[in-house]
């Protein structure tokens, strides 16, 4: 019995405090209109749709959605016999190296699926307790407040001044209260339904009118779409761009190089209702419009390989002294992916040696051949020095940035060196790797670049600026990020103003956008290393409290 005093005495406290709650709001009744109970029918075969969720379900919001995913597929340039291509195209034989290239080339297609759900959605309603003007309409309130004020202030001529009394006062003013009401109050709802799967085959478009004797026909690229070495695309296969009541198949190509056109086709209509257990099979066509040449430089380097295809330790280093006046030989790849030591130089392999090479040379023949048409009248001069403007010769200018990082506790800082940025003459090294039969290694250069160069003070990354001070101390993280740049690509690549003099961003007007070495050096590529530590520390007394300073 007491229990039950208990009960009726909490209930009874919970129905004053609510009354009066309801009482201070203004209760204005009960304005819920129950149009249906109970439980409901799903679209989702087998289920039903709970009562506690189907009050006053609205009929014309109960439908499904289809979800979106999507799936990646990788591009990357054609492997195709470069020295037999190069040798047709260097003797003019453009017809020849265009069949071969078709020949030995398949053409690009492949097949995917994207996995995704339907979710069935709907709105019902629930008879709830709410405050609110536009469900419960409004009291008609007074409140009072302060409202005193002071006198202007007035002087005369003299001096003599009148005014500036504070003036109490109570103002009174009317507002409009909101309610308290039972409404109807609208909840979406959703639930996953089923699991679908959208197949799908793709093509790149492979044009036949593409050939040596189109306008604007160019040699690397004889299927009109290839990629050069370095360059890399993400084709990306959706079944929609967003949940939707339809399944639409999207494709955009991550980091193009081309312009391109898709077509996207399913079921044989460009999409397809959402329903349970549905087929779905998707075609997609990409056709190539132009290449995009104001793209800066891919990075075509990867670590050295030897001519067998064995991985090569990446760093050289010096002898380094320790602590203890023994010698500190570079130590191979740890755990952690650091290389252990002091280097001295870093190869890489530039697998886009051959193909610019090959371009450079195929420059100098086309303005020879402008420069001829010119002597025999067979062209317009103007024509032949538009020409020469849009596709001027050049030679095989590859360059080079090296910059290095300091781990500190924080984020990898910016060295207070100089990068080091060099050419293929200074940095390219003759090797036998030509006699491999992979088609990368035999087709690049390897470069042996000097990261501590006691010839040229501005090639080494280890020397601070105007100083013999050197910057590495013992124990510590680095990295060297190695970018690249082809000069003088014109017609792939995005070029410097000494190249590209007459662009808006290398007027003397763009001074404050002028163009920058991050619009056409390449991104990184990456290489840690870390000091021995207790290597013999050559820093001066300034840079040790920088470096102290860095710590924190």
């Amino acid at each position: 019995m007491d229990y039950k005093f208990k009960s009726f005495r909490i209930l009874g406290f919970l129905v004053t405090v609510m009354m009066t709650s309801i009482s201070t709001a203004n209760f204005s009744g009960n304005r819920c209109s129950t149009h249906r109970t109970g439980p409901a029918p799903s679209v989702c075969e087998g289920r039903t749709i709970p009562a506690s969720k189907a009050r006053n379900l609205r009929v014309n919001t109960q439908m499904l959605n289809c979800s979106a995913n999507v799936d990646h597929y990788i591009r990357r340039p054609q492997k195709f016999d470069f020295n037999t291509w190069a040798t047709l195209v260097q003797n003019g034989k453009k017809q020849e190296a265009y069949n071969l290239r078709r020949e030995q080339q398949k053409e690009i297609a492949w097949s995917g699926s994207v996995p995704f759900v339907t979710v069935e959605t709907w709105v019902w309603e629930s008879c709830d307790l709410i405050t609110s003007s536009s469900e419960c309409g409004t009291t008609t309130k007074t409140r009072i407040y302060d409202c005193s004020y002071t006198t202007s202030r007035s002087c005369d001529s003299k001096g003599r001044c009148t005014g500036g009394n504070r003036v109490s006062k109570t103002c009174t003013e009317s507002y409009q209260d909101p309610n308290t009401c039972y409404a109807d109050v609208s909840h979406r709802e959703n639930w996953e339904c089923s699991n679908e799967i959208m197949t799908y085959s793709a093509k790149f478009d492979r044009p036949k009118d593409w050939t040596p004797q189109t306008p604007g026909y160019k040699d690397p690229i004889p299927n009109k779409y290839d990629l050069l070495p370095g360059e890399v695309e993400d084709i990306q296969v959706l079944n929609n761009q967003s949940m939707a009541s339809s399944v639409s198949p999207f494709t955009k190509v991550g980091d193009a190089w081309n312009e391109y056109k898709i077509s996207n086709t399913i079921n044989g209509s460009t999409k397809a209702s959402c329903i349970q257990n549905g087929k779905y099979h998707a075609n997609i066509t990409i056709y190539t419009d132009k290449r995009i040449p104001s793209k800066k430089t891919p990075n075509a380097f990867r670590l050295p390989h030897d001519s067998k295809g064995n991985k090569i330790l990446a760093l050289s280093s010096d002898t380094v002294k320790l602590e203890d006046g023994k010698d500190f030989e570079i130590q191979s790849e740890s755990k952690n992916s650091f290389i252990a030591g002091h280097p001295s130089a870093v190869y890489l392999d530039d697998t886009s040696s051959s193909m610019i090479t090959l371009i450079a040379e195929q420059s100098r023949k086309n303005e020879e051949r402008e420069v001829q048409k010119e002597k025999l009248s067979l062209g317009k001069n103007n024509d032949s020095a538009e020409a020469l403007k849009k596709d001027p010769a050049f030679f095989k200018n590859t360059k080079v940035k090296i910059e290095l990082l300091a781990d500190n506790k924080y984020w990898w800082k910016t060295s207070s060196t100089d990068p080091i940025v060099v050419d293929d003459i200074d940095a390219v090294e003759m090797d036998f790797r030509s006699f491999s039969t992979n088609q990368d290694i035999a087709s690049s250069d390897l470069w042996k670049i000097i990261l501590n160069s006691k010839v040229k003070k501005n090639n080494n990354i280890y020397m601070v600026s105007d100083s013999s001070e050197r910057t590495l101390r013992p124990d510590q993280k680095y990295l060297l990020k190695i970018s690249m740049y082809q000069k003088g690509v014109k017609g792939f690549y995005k070029q410097d103003c000494e190249e590209d003099s007459e662009a808006w961003d290398c007027k003397w007007w763009s001074l404050f956008m002028k163009r920058n070495e991050k619009d056409y050096y390449s991104d990184p590529i990456e290489i840690y290393f870390k000091t021995p530590e207790k290597m013999q520390d050559e820093r001066g007394f300034g840079r040790k409290v920088l470096d102290i300073l860095d710590l924190f």
